[in-house]
């Protein structure tokens, strides 16, 4: 065989080479495979605080007195008209700078405890509890105020959010 005839042979079979390599790797970029039976839904959480869209709820105690153990309730409703269980979640955030000398102040909500400047709170959410679609939960906001200042006012809101329980 004369050199011409091995260059064209050898270019061509790096040619077959090459196209059966790109092909094979096409190939298996466009894979696709089909599934039968699989279900795949979409739900979603839609958090209703006092029956409106909004995530935040503002606050203040007012007339605080010294008189012994001062302690006060509120009622907040959360209700989800979503499709889905949702994990809510509530922020303590302050309006006023009197958080910084309430030492004597606690806020809870049921049972979590929201502020409390003894321990040095922070202000990430906290994980409050789940809630079914179509039900609502009514927690107590509870304020304990054992200070020795009278008439003492606070200013806070309380900021929900929530997500899909997986």
């Amino acid at each position: 065989m004369d050199s011409k005839t091995k260059i064209l042979i050898f270019t061509f079979s790096i040619g077959i080479l090459s196209f059966l390599i790109a092909n094979g790797t096409w190939a298996y970029v466009q894979d696709s495979v089909t599934s039968t039976g699989n279900k795949l839904s979409i739900g979603y959480v839609q958090l209703l605080i006092d029956g409106n869209p909004t995530n935040v709820k503002n606050f203040e105690l007012t007339s605080l007195n010294s008189s012994g153990n001062y302690i006060a309730f509120d009622n907040i409703t959360l209700q989800n008209n979503g499709t889905v269980n949702g994990k809510v979640f509530v922020q303590f955030i302050s309006l006023d700078d009197n958080f910084t000398d309430a030492n004597e102040l606690n806020i809870l909500i049921d049972n979590v405890l929201l502020f409390s400047n003894k321990i040095n709170m922070a202000s990430d959410p906290i994980y409050f509890g789940e809630i079914a679609p179509g039900s609502e939960i009514t927690p107590n906001l509870v304020y304990i105020y054992n200070g020795n200042e009278n008439n003492k006012t606070y200013k806070f809101y309380l900021s929900f959010s929530s997500k899909a329980v997986n």
